[in-house]
């Protein structure tokens, strides 16, 4: 017989995924959870493939990929709130009066990978998670310029980050 052969030049290989058991569970949930519009935290080891799983989601999902676009953003120690809003702002189309959000009948899925690593700033606040904070309770934030409430719609977030403990805090 005939063995097909498969070129791997313009592939990476840190970003292929092989179905196992779990990361076909991981997905599903994230799946499920991502289009019923829950934000969702996925929470693991380094390099337990929490980031693979959720990219390989967001970028090769067949079933959802007509009506998603995602965003992915990654988290650095220096972070700040003004840098997600101004990333954000970048993206969202106007509806009407104070509403924002994907092109109509669209979901913009915004991927926070490592949101556990901005620092804390002098009185214990980390103010890139408290914008993600009111962007998830309020549907939006403050715009800076206008001082106007912008209700933010069909947005949903997917973050990731180790666990707790160790080396990082």
């Amino acid at each position: 017989g005939k063995i097909d052969t498969v070129s791997l030049q313009n592939v990476n290989l840190a970003e292929v995924i092989i179905p196992t058991p779990n990361n076909v569970q991981q997905q599903y949930l994230i799946r499920r959870l991502l289009q019923n519009n829950y934000p969702t935290l996925v929470v693991g080891a380094t390099g337990s493939g929490k980031t693979a799983v959720i990219k390989d989601y967001l970028m090769n999902n067949k079933e959802d990929s007509k009506s998603m676009i995602p965003l992915l953003m990654t988290f650095s120690a220096n972070t700040q709130a003004g840098q997600v809003q101004d990333f954000l702002d970048g993206k969202l189309e106007k509806r009407r009066r104070g509403v924002y959000g994907p092109p109509v009948s669209k979901k913009f899925i915004f991927y926070i990978d490592d949101i556990n690593l901005p620092m804390k700033e002098k009185y214990g606040c980390i103010n890139s998670h408290e914008l993600v904070r009111q962007m998830i309770a309020h549907d939006g934030w403050y715009d800076l310029s206008e001082l106007q409430f912008k209700q933010v719609i069909d947005t949903v977030v997917v973050s990731s980050m180790v666990q707790a403990g160790g080396a990082r805090k």
